[in-house]
Parts: structure tokens; sequence; C-alpha cells
């Protein structure tokens, strides 16, 4: 019989907001930060998986001091960034949004020195059926996810989207504790091979949970007591690097829905406001390219920090209104800055294009704009 290949990927779900605000989970946030970096001193194999590129930009902001040594790390592969930059809702958004969130996250991923593989939905609320189609378009090569089919097992398989993109998926957990005792880890481990084949993945962490400092320990000891298992610390690509080699698998098509349903009307105002900005961003953008092509300075740095605050807003917990009244309350007031950062742009933008307008002509000069989508 070969040997099952046990990939322990430890980790963290980052709720940016949800049962506290943004700001209240910035110290856990920090905590968790210091302790990853510790453990992977302390031992030469350890690895981690940053779930949302986002992370990256927060430990810029908790931990500067430790930041060449954490793209050290990221640099070697031993701590893993996956996209998209924020765990949104894909269902609720525009897909210009989710693709922008993709690849803003990759982009911060190879800033930091590594590379952006796996799109990881650990806590997305169902998923749609262009989510390969994006992937794909983003030249992602695996995906995950956690939610949304009507099998609660464990399985891998190829997704086909609605075109010809087809992606390596893993339906599974994105947090999990691994079991200490090897009776009870020898059978989950025989359970799970069952489904998944020779290699199986086994998360350890969950929602803002803390490393576990006896993981490396406990890995060796199960090492020396199966012949049949190996057990080793991993990341996602790795899993799926080992999965491309070991066995066909059938395809699955069509979306993961529907799923937590109720949050669809959940605090509809935000819903509406961020669709709301999301097609007056759109329109700043347009409106902002035709001043540039007539020699304006297209703003792209504001455009940029419009797009990110509008991500942090669209995380899953927050436009789901599965969150508490104080987070509920903070993103409409992000949503409103956009806004006003929006209308100024817009204004200025518009402003330039009437400058260069021939108006000399008699009568009254009258200029209209239609900036709708």
């Amino acid at each position: 019989m070969s040997k099952v290949k046990v990939h322990i990927i430890p980790s963290f779900h980052y709720d940016l907001a949800y049962l506290r605000t943004f700001e209240e989970y910035l110290p856990r946030v920090r905590y968790i930060f210091t302790e990853v970096l510790n453990l992977a001193k302390e031992n030469p194999d350890y690895t981690f998986l940053f779930e949302q590129a986002f992370l990256l930009k927060l430990a810029t902001r908790l931990i500067p001091e430790h930041l060449s040594y954490l793209k050290e790390l990221v640099t070697s592969g031993r701590v893993e960034i996956a996209t998209p930059y924020i765990q949104t809702d894909n269902n609720m958004i525009l897909g210009e949004s989710f693709l922008r969130n993709v690849l803003l996250g990759i982009e911060t991923i190879k800033s930091f020195g590594g590379r952006a593989e796996v799109l990881w939905l650990g806590d997305v609320f169902g998923n749609n059926a262009q989510v390969p189609q994006i992937a794909t378009v983003c030249g992602l090569k695996y995906i995950q996810f956690s939610r949304g089919l009507s099998e609660d097992p464990p399985k891998t398989f190829i997704w086909r989207g609605l075109g010809p993109s087809e992606v390596l998926s893993y339906y599974g957990g994105y947090g999990g504790l691994v079991p200490k005792d090897p009776r009870e880890f020898k059978k989950l481990i025989d359970e799970l091979s069952g489904i998944l084949g020779e290699n199986v993945l086994l998360m350890s962490g969950g929602d803002y949970a803390i490393p576990d400092r006896e993981l490396p320990r406990i890995i060796r000891l199960l090492n020396q007591h199966f012949d049949n298992i190996e057990v080793h610390l991993s990341t996602p690509s790795k899993f799926f690097h080992d999965l491309e080699k070991s066995r066909k698998l059938p395809i699955e098509v069509n979306d993961a829905n529907p799923t937590l349903t109720g949050t669809y009307g959940s605090r509809i105002r935000i819903k509406q406001e961020v669709r709301r900005v999301e097609y007056k961003l759109l329109s700043a953008e347009t409106v902002a390219t035709i001043a540039t092509l007539l020699g304006w300075n297209y703003p792209v740095e504001e455009i940029k920090r419009c797009w990110e605050k509008l991500f942090m807003v669209q995380f899953h917990d927050i436009i789901a209104g599965s969150c508490v009244d104080s987070a509920y309350l903070w993103a409409l007031r992000v949503l409103g800055d956009i806004d006003e950062r929006l209308n100024s742009l817009v204004s200025n933008a518009l402003n330039y294009i009437a400058s260069k307008i021939n108006i000399n002509a008699s009568g009254l000069p009258l200029i209209v704009f239609n900036p709708l989508p």
C-alpha cells in the first residue's frame, strides 16, 4: 500500500470586521503575526498561510520592524499568501469588483516577493459559476472554497467555468484542529484518504486562531508512529502540486450556491450603497481617462485608494450584514468617504474636459455630460 501524504497547513481566518470593528481586531492580528515569525525562527520547516493578501498591508502597519524577515519567509515559500486581496462575497458585488480584488491581491503578493497561484475563498458565502473563469484570466492555477456544495465531506475536482476554463479545486474547511492522539489521527486520515486519495489536507487554525506552538513537535511524533502515513507542514500550493500528480479527477460544472441566503436581504442599505459607489467609481475612471487623453494627470493613487476602501466594505461579513452594528456603521462612513472623493475627482475631471472645448460661438454655450455607465 502506498503512503498517504498529509499536508498540514497552519493558518488563521481573518475577519476584517465581524463581532468587532476593524480597529478593535488589530491587536489580535499583531499578536498572531508575532507568533508566526517566532515559530518560523524556532522551526526551520515551519510554514504558514496568509489567506488574504490584505494581511501583508496590515503587516506593514503592525510589524514594520519585522518586514524584512517576513519578506524573506514569503520569498522562500515558507509563508504563502493567497489572493484575493480581501475575501469578499462574490455573489453580491459586480464582477468587475471581484476581478480587481483578485488582481490587487496578486499585485500585493508579488510586491513581497511571493508567487500567487491559489484563489482562497475559505469563508466566502457561496460562489458563482464564473469563479474558475476569473481565476484563469488572472493566471491562477488552483481554487479552495468551503461553502456551497451539497456534500459535506471534502473533495478534489476540476472546476469548469462558464467558458473553457478548468481549474484544479479543493472543497474543504478553512480551519480545524489536528488530533494529537495517534489513534484519533489515524482514524481521521483513514476516513479522509478514502475520499481524497493519497494526498490529504488538514488545516490547523480557524477564526483568529493563535498558531499552535505544539504543532511541529506533534508532527514529529506522528511521523515516528506510522509507517504508511507521512505528515508534513505544508502550504496550499504544495498540496495542489502533489494533487496534480496523483490521479485523474472528476469535472464539476456550475456554481456553488445557494448558501446563507438570508444575508442577501440583511442590512440592505449597505448593499445599495456598495452598488451605487461601484458604478460611480467605474464612471470616475472613464471620465478621468478621457480627461487624461486631453492632457490631465490621471489620479492613479486616488483611484486605487477608492478601490481598496471599497474592497474593505465588500468583505463577506460586512456586505452580508452579518456583523455588529458598530462595524455596519463604520462601513457606511467608509462608503460616504469614497463617495466624497469620487465627487471631487469627477468634478475636477469634467472641469478639465470643459476647459478644452472650443466655446467661441455665438449664443450661450451649454455643455452637458452624462456620466452614467
